[in-house]
């Protein structure tokens, strides 16, 4: 019984590595291995990807600088009133500066700079005149300098494929340097001690954009956002100052 357990085992394996044998004939050969510069031409293309298809920062962002001047339309008052306060005047002014643009390829950017603009609009102050026992109101010229730095962030589109054009929306914080109450007889100054007015002022900032070539023309609104008076001397306690202005920017090497 064993003998014959031993013989048909046996028997079996032989059958077994001769199955393996004839599968290893018939079996077709591969084809020849790619040369060695093949092999490194494709370890190459799989270890660097294209360098096209990354989103490279650098390659994506446009920079361009150019100089801004601004025509200022300036109103003082309350920011969300409708009514216009006696002897209130809508103001006008202008700014020179420079602009820094930067541009996706997406159609989005972002822009900011720094100008230097003048100001000058009409107020009632309440004041003490001799030859009245209670304050009178005193229509007062008030004449300012300051330096502005808007930032904000826009997107581009063509309209009708004819015109470029963009929106943008942001912030802008001035700073006021000088500034004068003008009109004779007047108790107060702008800043100081005796001061009726703050030096900081922070908007917030919507606009349109037409892109013509090397130049652009923006039209910007600003809502202030600060009270602005420092003492108690005006029609209304809150006098926020807000703008719309008029701008041309000429871009350099566009």
């Amino acid at each position: 019984m064993i003998m014959k357990m031993t013989r048909i085992l046996l028997l079996s394996y032989a059958l077994f590595f001769l199955s393996g044998a004839v599968n290893a004939v018939d079996r077709p050969m591969p084809d020849a291995l790619p040369e060695i510069g093949q092999m490194k031409s494709v370890e190459t293309a799989v270890a660097k990807p294209d360098v096209n298809e990354t989103d490279a920062l650098p390659a994506n962002w446009k920079v361009r600088t150019g100089i801004k001047a601004s025509f200022i339309i300036d109103m003082v008052g309350p920011l969300f009133s409708s009514e216009k306060t006696p002897g209130q005047d809508i103001g006008y002014g202008g700014a020179l500066g420079g602009a820094v643009r930067f541009d996706h390829k997406s159609g989005w950017f972002v822009e900011t700079g720094l100008s230097v603009g003048y100001v000058s609009s009409q107020l009632q102050m309440k004041e003490r005149s001799s030859g009245y026992s209670s304050p009178v109101w005193q229509t007062r010229s008030f004449r300012r300098g300051r330096i502005s730095l808007p930032v904000f962030a826009g997107h581009g589109f063509s309209l009708s494929d004819m015109l470029e054009m963009n929106v943008n929306t942001g912030f802008e914080c001035s700073y006021t340097f000088a500034g004068k109450v003008g009109g004779q007889g007047s108790e107060y100054s702008m800043f100081g001690t005796n001061g009726v007015w703050r030096r900081w002022n922070l908007m917030y900032t919507i606009g349109l954009g037409l892109e013509l070539e090397v130049f652009s023309i923006e039209i910007n609104g600003g809502l202030g956002l600060l009270n602005l008076a420092r003492r108690d001397v005006f029609h209304t306690h809150d006098m926020n100052e807000s703008y719309g202005s008029v701008s041309l920017v000429y871009w350099f090497g566009n």
